[in-house]
């Protein structure tokens, strides 16, 4: 007589049990995301904190903008060659010679067209900030690296009308702005750094929480926002900051 095998299944308490588990695992995932982009935002809002005490202090110990400043090598004994820390034009003006901020490309030895490298390599010979290798090629590594993603460095902005998204207006007001870009040769008005909810939540941390207002201004693609609002349902990397500190 033939035996017939039977073949046992899960229970319904049994695959309940596996599903309540599978909730609790990916629900740990998530809130572990959270976390650490929670944490990127914090450090970044430090990031930026930092090189606002560290221009203010600049301009006041060495009477000068940081990038721009003519008598660099003379006042800051780290300010060498060996260094590629070089001397400012004095106009008064940190930029890339486009009279605006915009990339920092790939020059950081002329002082017509290498401010936007000097400054961030005067404030580190000067021991105001930290991130900055002052010995490197033009490039992503001689900027600073941003906790949320992408490269920081200071500059002039001289009212451009094009650069930030939200607030019924795209004008820029003028001033002295920390900007975030994706590298070395991308201009912030690009984006492709951040997602819209990655940059509201900065936002809030550190400003009013509207991309066009305030000291935190959001640059990028016009999908980043919408009106005085993020698009914080976009998930796409479209936008970009910058931190007015002066």
């Amino acid at each position: 007589m033939k035996t017939v095998t039977q073949e046992k299944g899960f229970t319904l308490v049994e695959l309940a049990i596996v599903m309540v588990i599978i909730g609790l695992l990916i629900g740990g995932i998530l809130k572990g995301q959270e976390l650490i982009k929670n944490a990127s935002v914090s450090a970044t809002a430090a990031q930026l904190k930092a090189f606002e005490s560290a221009y203010t202090t600049f301009l006041d110990v060495y009477g000068g903008k940081p990038g721009d400043l003519s008598t660099a090598r003379a006042k800051i004994a780290a300010c060498t060659a060996d260094n590629r820390c070089t001397n400012g034009d004095g106009n008064g003006w940190i930029w890339h010679g486009n009279s605006s901020m915009s990339n920092p490309g790939t020059d950081d030895q002329a002082a017509t067209t290498g401010e936007l490298y000097q400054a961030l390599k005067h404030m580190a010979a000067a021991d105001l900030i930290g991130g900055v290798k002052l010995n490197a090629q033009p490039g992503v590594d001689a900027l600073v690296a941003a906790k949320i993603g992408g490269y920081l460095y200071v500059g002039d902005m001289v009212g451009n009308v094009s650069y930030h998204r939200g607030g019924g207006t795209s004008f820029t007001p003028s001033g002295i702005y920390v900007s975030q870009s994706l590298h070395n040769n991308a201009n912030p008005r690009s984006g492709r750094v951040n997602t819209p909810s990655e940059t509201a939540r900065l936002d809030r941390k550190i400003d009013d929480g509207v991309p066009g207002t305030g000291s935190m201004l959001a640059f990028g693609q016009e999908i980043c926002v919408n009106g005085r609002s993020y698009r914080e349902d976009n998930s796409e990397l479209v936008c970009a900051f910058g931190y007015k500190i002066r």
